[in-house]
């Protein structure tokens, strides 16, 4: 009866991880899109439109053709034991999509896309969760680079 426990509890926060990395995708969306499309329509190059429709294209074609180098190099900062990773991930999705709306609400020009706000998030979410006075990583896990 506990393993059935532990598979519906894993399984919530598999699905809240899940709906976190959407919210993240989606507020990183909303907050980047003005910096990918911002020249085309200033130029008159593009209506708006398109431009939302050429980097939408292109953010989905990237990884597909480029790899995704910023996300193994994320993978390579921060190692989390296999026991937190769901928690450890849905932490650190949470406080970046945090980041994501309070920086979008207060106007400020920030960053926020996987490669700046992942890292930092998830070293935190990982200190945290395991009581650790540092993580895997070292400084360069707190800077994002």
């Amino acid at each position: 009866m506990t393993a059935d426990l532990i598979v519906q509890s894993m399984d919530a926060q598999l699905v809240v991880a899940v709906l976190l990395a959407i919210a993240f995708a989606v507020t990183n969306g909303i907050h980047d899109a003005s910096n990918a499309i911002a020249t085309l329509v200033a130029t008159r190059a593009a209506t708006p439109l398109q431009a939302i429709l050429l980097a939408s294209v292109f953010n989905l074609l990237g990884p597909l053709f480029l790899g995704a180098a910023v996300a193994d190099t994320v993978g390579g900062i921060v190692t989390v034991p296999p026991d937190v990773t769901v928690e450890v991930i849905g932490a650190g999705l949470a406080a970046a999509v945090a980041w994501n709306l309070v920086t979008w609400r207060r106007a400020l020009g920030t960053r926020s896309s996987a490669g700046w706000s992942a890292p930092p998030s998830l070293r935190a979410a990982y200190t945290r969760s395991t009581g650790a006075g540092s993580s895997t990583g070292g400084p360069s896990a707190c800077s994002g680079s």
